[in-house]
């Protein structure tokens, strides 16, 4: 008796395998797929090969080219993987992330190339062919039963979709494109165990994941893809799934156990708390302003997915304004999610594909949502990178969907779709005209920010950071006082402006007073050097230009008390230098040249 159940127990468990399995005839030659995977690669270097020639911008300073992990090499890849994600550049503050993959992937490229520019953003190209290749693998395996055109044509609408060029054309966003890459190796190789049951492909699929979460926190949400991915494209119980998903629960906990250890070992860094400045939801006095902003912003992505055409890549305050329930465009909203709430009830029992893109969408908007918690950002169209899958998929189903593929030489899918061909290419053509026009606007510093302060005049981040950027370029230069006086003018305006919206930006104050004592006007800047100190009293930067200013106006003992109330641990060479002077000057040359001999000069 034992002896039959036993045989029968192993023939309903290789009735489930064949079951489960691609048929041969549905295995797709090498040739062809590169015959599919070719146009994606193509769509990409013509979208994106302009990229090639840009410089860096926004967070490309903290993250790589000032990071001084990532300048030191090989050299700095025990303190990129022991510390947080932002310790190269602020190492007296806790970063909340851990992301050692791109982290590594920068620093080999200072080893190999220096700290080129042009070779990173060629990088960032490459990292998005090859994520992209591998979706296509995924999704040709998870949509076996339809053409590897319908899988083709979702590719080529994520490729083109304006929202990445965010992530694409920005250097920092390496995180992105590696957790992307990483996670769909990682999920072709499950897909490729179930469908072989070879052993190797799950290694490698948990391994990967890993690397993905390592690459960026986001990718955390995709613990829930796999299981619902299986449920719906898997003909698996429900305790066959849970088995399957559990390898890759426990890379979740083992990468969030690391990644704790990691930040809370920062035991002499400052936790800065998060900021209206980042999360317009901060600013909310009230349940309704907080609710229905909320309820706005998953408008603005639902819209912005859909109708990607009005693209700025940063929204700080004041750029999304508070609304209440009340709102017309907050009650539009919520009535257009409950319409897609409704759908999505009706048709996830019998498994539709257009139910599966809807909880995809929802489960990876979920981290950055600020609904379940407080997102770094209320609202960023880099977020949609991920996301953005759902639409592409939708667009794709609605175009292709009904076309079974049960025998690859049936040409009749290129005969009579005439009509869904040229609606593709109208939506395709559209994307690549609207990512090849804003690409640009990533070349450097000068360029994003001027854009974002005419788009966005009311962006308090954007008008501080081109004040900054106006003020570098004068301070850098020497023969031209005319056109560096012109620049530190429009620095002064610019600041002023962001910091009329919000005054307490990170040495919003201290640029200012820069600005000033670059045109000689020292009352102005001692005026703007103790509204810092009075918004961050522990600002060195702040400290050693008041100093410079008393210095100048011959309170030369206020100078050397400004200068000696700077931590001894964090002077710079020049505040020292300064104190030598000071104290020179006061007659004290003892002093003078104990300061002399800390400077190194």
């Amino acid at each position: 008796m034992k002896k039959t159940n036993l045989k029968n127990y192993k023939a309903d468990q290789k009735t489930k395998y064949l079951k489960n399995r691609i048929p041969e005839q549905q295995s797709l030659s090498l040739k062809k797929k590169f015959f599919y995977i070719l146009p994606i690669a193509i769509l990409s270097v013509l979208l994106y090969a302009q990229t090639a020639k840009f410089d860096f911008a926004f967070d490309d300073m903290i993250i790589v080219r000032d990071n001084r992990f990532v300048q030191q090499g090989l050299k700095g890849i025990p303190d990129i993987l022991t510390k947080n994600y932002i310790a190269g550049y602020y190492p007296e503050i806790v970063g909340k992330a851990y992301r050692p993959v791109p982290l590594l992937t920068f620093a080999l490229e200072t080893e190999l190339f220096g700290q080129n520019s042009h070779i990173l953003h060629i990088d960032n190209l490459f990292l998005y062919v090859l994520g992209t290749i591998f979706l296509f693998l995924s999704l040709q395996l998870l949509f076996r039963n339809k053409h590897p055109l319908f899988s083709l044509v979702v590719c080529l609408l994520y490729v083109a979709h304006p929202v990445h060029v965010d992530v694409v054309a920005n250097i920092k966003s390496r995180d992105e494109l590696l957790g992307f890459l990483n996670f769909f190796i990682s999920f072709w190789t499950l897909l490729l165990f179930l469908d072989k049951r070879k052993l190797k492909f799950l290694a490698y699929s948990i391994i990967f994941y890993f690397f993905s979460l390592a690459s960026k926190e986001i990718y955390l949400t995709t613990l829930a893809v796999i299981p619902v991915a299986l449920y719906f494209f898997r003909d698996l119980s429900k305790k066959q799934i849970a088995l399957m998903t559990l390898p890759y629960a426990v890379m979740f906990l083992l990468f969030l156990i690391i990644r704790d250890h990691v930040i809370k070992g920062a035991n002499s860094a400052v936790n800065i708390p998060l900021d209206k400045l980042d999360n317009c939801l901060l600013a909310a006095n009230n349940i309704s302003d907080r609710i229905g902003t909320n309820i706005f912003i998953m408008g603005k992505y639902l819209k912005t997915l859909i109708l990607p055409y009005n693209l700025v890549s940063d929204y700080s305050f004041n750029s999304i304004p508070l609304v209440g329930i009340s709102n017309k465009w907050v009650l539009i909203t919520l009535i257009i999610y409950i319409v897609i709430f409704i759908y999505f009830y009706k048709k996830f029992k019998s498994k539709s594909p257009y139910a599966f893109a809807i909880l995809y969408f929802f489960i990876t908007i979920s981290i950055v949502s600020s609904i379940f918690v407080l997102s770094s950002n209320a609202y960023a169209e880099r977020f949609l990178f991920l996301p953005s899958l759902s639409v592409c998929l939708i667009i794709g189903l609605l175009l292709f969907g009904n076309y079974k593929s049960v025998d690859r030489s049936d040409h009749s899918f290129f005969k009579y779709q005439l009509v869904p061909f040229m609606i593709l290419f109208l939506i395709l053509g559209l994307y690549s005209f609207k990512t090849i026009k804003y690409s640009p606007v990533w070349k450097d510093n000068m360029t994003l920010f001027t854009y974002m302060s005419k788009k966005l005049p009311e962006n308090a981040k954007a008008r501080k950071i081109l004040g900054q950027t106006y003020f570098k370029l004068a301070h850098s230069i020497s023969n031209n006082p005319e056109y560096k006086k012109e620049l530190t003018q429009k620095a002064i305006k610019e600041l002023k402006a962001g910091l009329s919206i919000y005054e307490r930006q990170n040495s919003g104050f201290t640029y200012l007073a820069d600005c000033y004592i670059m045109l000689n006007d020292l009352k102005s800047a001692e005026e703007a050097l103790k509204k810092q100190l009075t918004i961050e009293p522990q600002d060195n930067n702040a400290k050693s230009s008041l100093g410079v200013v008393y210095y100048r106006n011959g309170q030369i003992e206020e100078a050397a008390q400004i200068w000696e109330s700077i931590d001894p641990r964090k002077r710079s060479s020049n505040d020292n230098y300064n104190l030598y002077l000071a104290y020179n000057r006061l007659g004290q040359k003892d002093k003078a040249n104990q300061y002399l001999k800390l400077s190194g000069k």
